[in-house]
């Protein structure tokens, strides 16, 4: 029987066995539910990097901004040009240096964290607090809005057949969720919509349009002209080839040369071998001798097969650079705007992309050959029309810091212009005026539209645009048309335009039908145009009702400037108010994955 001491004894380690499994279990478990809060994004989404006075903005709301500002910048025109700065979108954005790191900027993380994301998400901090100082608040509008970009996120994980939550991780951020989007876009449809109402309150009368106009004519002032580069550079060969032959030629003649120079110590070399030998012997010793200085002289200069090829020199330029002045000269001898094109596309056909050689027509006229010569023939057509449509430039502004400029206001109608500053390196510069010094006066226009994009295909849009003008033809009223715009339109909500300019849709034929003088009000029709994103072509459908004339150009880019000027009076105000009390924690920041 044991004693009470053993007894105890044997208690005490069965206790601290128990203590050790449960201490176990408790780490083990502490590690499970650490692991699983890092996971969900616990600790991001109640680790505050960005604060201001009444707002605290997340690290997973942070990964929202600064995602949506990376894809936006990777899906905009600058996309080739972070690209060739050696932004690889493939590997964490924290492991590329970023070129030219100066200070804080060290990475590509740094640069679009610090220099694009932080200080769009100051400014709307600044937005949110003057908003809350004004008692403003979300509109039930707003909300919904919010509720259907997050539905379209679920739709969008459903038809990848992935959960939302996988969805929302994969594009948005470790960590994130659903609410932590939503929060995200709370706060940031706070700032916008506050905004806009501030913007929307301020007005200003034609007698301020005038004095605008009055105080700043230069800005108003415009030019339209054709204009051409006759460059001659473009016209040198980038290359010249020297065939096998030709460097074989080329070396013989430098060998030879060589020979006449050191002639005397050839000479010389040539007299001692006769010395010492006799009769042939002697002969054939100097023939040798030079046969092979010849010899080692063509094998350095001369490839075995292949051609060389080298650069032109400045002489070899010359011709070229005279060939586009001559042209340059007609050009500025121009009377007429015919003319000046006309001149221009026979340099272009001449000199610039110059048919093939009739050999190689030849050679091409059957087989694989064929083809290659009718895609040149295509792309020498395509780069012809594109320069040519490039010729016209409208509503160019007055510089006063530009000689070429000054000159361009200086002239009439019909007269030229020419920049020969480049002439050195043969590059003329000519400009045909097709409208002299004026202000844009014409009437604006008003209207409803609703543009469609053909997402699902060409068909599908053409579907959708049938039945918009069915409902409108038994219904074509201004409430119509935004009812039908919410639905399906990717442009303004409510499908009301005004102050429409010359340049504001991306289609000529619309332009041309709204601005056309036999223009009735309530006239509608429906037009298809293509824009290139991206390297892409994206087709839009527009259903537009002409409404009628608003107020003139030059007035409307008056009230635009005051306008502006205003809002960022305004904004400068909120800022002085609210930007100071802006905390930014860096070390927080970068516990942001990427």
């Amino acid at each position: 029987m044991a004693t009470k001491k053993q007894s105890n004894k044997k208690s005490g380690k069965k206790a601290l066995t128990i203590c050790a499994v449960v201490l176990a279990v408790l780490i083990v478990g502490g590690l499970f539910t650490y692991s699983q809060m890092a996971t969900n994004g616990f600790f991001l989404r109640h680790t505050y990097s960005v604060k201001s006075e009444h707002f605290d903005v997340s690290n997973t709301m942070m990964s929202y901004y600064f995602q949506s500002n990376y894809s936006s910048a990777m899906s905009s025109s600058y996309a080739s040009y972070y690209t060739q700065m050696g932004l690889d979108t493939s590997t964490s954005l924290k492991s590329q240096q970023y070129p030219g790191a100066s200070g804080d900027i060290q990475t590509w993380y740094d640069y679009f964290m610090q220099s694009v994301t932080i200080p769009a998400v100051k400014q709307m901090l600044v937005l949110a607090e003057a908003a809350r100082a004004d008692g403003f608040e979300l509109s039930d509008e707003d909300e919904t809005s919010i509720d259907e970009a997050l539905e379209a996120i679920k739709n969008a994980a459903k038809e990848q057949d992935v959960t939302v939550d996988y969805y929302v991780l994969n594009h948005f951020g470790y960590g994130m969720k659903l609410k932590d989007i939503r929060a995200a876009m709370e706060l940031q449809q706070l700032a916008s919509a506050y905004s806009q109402k501030v913007q929307k309150s301020f007005s200003f009368t034609e007698d301020e349009w005038q004095t605008y106009f009055d105080e700043n004519k230069d800005t108003f002032r415009n030019v339209d002209y054709l204009s051409y580069t006759f460059n001659g550079e473009d016209l040198v060969p980038e290359e010249k080839e020297v065939t096998p032959e030709e460097a074989s030629a080329l070396a013989s003649a430098e060998a030879a040369s060589a020979d006449e120079t050191d002639a005397a110590t050839d000479a010389d070399t040539a007299t001692e071998a006769v010395t010492e030998a006799t009769g042939d012997t002697a002969t054939e010793a100097v023939s040798d001798t030079e046969a092979a200085t010849d010899t080692e002289a063509v094998t350095e200069a001369t490839p075995d097969t292949e051609a060389e090829t080298e650069e032109a020199t400045d002489e070899e330029k010359l011709p070229y650079y005279e060939i586009a002045k001559s042209y340059a000269d007609r050009a500025k001898a121009a009377k007429s705007e015919d003319e000046f094109k006309s001149i221009v596309e026979e340099y272009l056909r001449n000199e610039r992309y110059p048919e093939e050689e009739a050999e190689a027509e030849t050679e091409a006229e059957t087989g694989d050959a064929a083809a290659d010569a009718a895609d040149a023939t295509e792309s020498r057509e395509d780069n012809i029309k594109s320069a040519l449509d490039a010729l016209l430039t409208e509503g160019a502004g007055y510089s006063d810091s530009s000689d070429i400029s000054k000159q361009l206001f200086e002239a009439k109608t019909g007269e030229t212009v020419a920049d020969e500053s480049g002439a050195d390196s043969g590059k003329y510069v000519v400009y045909f005026v097709t409208q002299a010094d004026y202000v844009e006066d014409y009437a604006t226009k008003k209207a409803n539209a609703i543009i469609i994009e053909a997402e699902d295909g060409e068909e599908a849009a053409e579907t959708t645009v049938d039945k918009i003008n069915s409902e409108l033809d038994a219904n074509d009223s201004d409430e119509k048309f935004a009812e039908l715009a919410k639905e399906y339109s990717v442009g303004s909500s409510d499908g009301k335009y005004e102050k429409i300019n010359k340049s504001f849709f991306p289609s000529d034929e619309i332009t041309d039908w709204l601005f056309d003088d036999s223009r009735e009000e309530g006239d509608r029709d429906t037009f298809t145009f293509s824009e290139t994103e991206d390297g892409e072509e994206h087709v839009h459908y527009c259903v537009i009702k002409f409404v009628g004339d608003d107020i003139l150009k030059w007035q409307s880019d008056a009230d635009s400037a005051l306008k502006n000027k205003a809002w960022e009076d305004k904004y400068n105000e909120f800022s002085e108010a609210y930007e100071s009390k802006i905390t930014v924690d860096l070390v927080d920041l970068y516990k942001i994955p990427h």
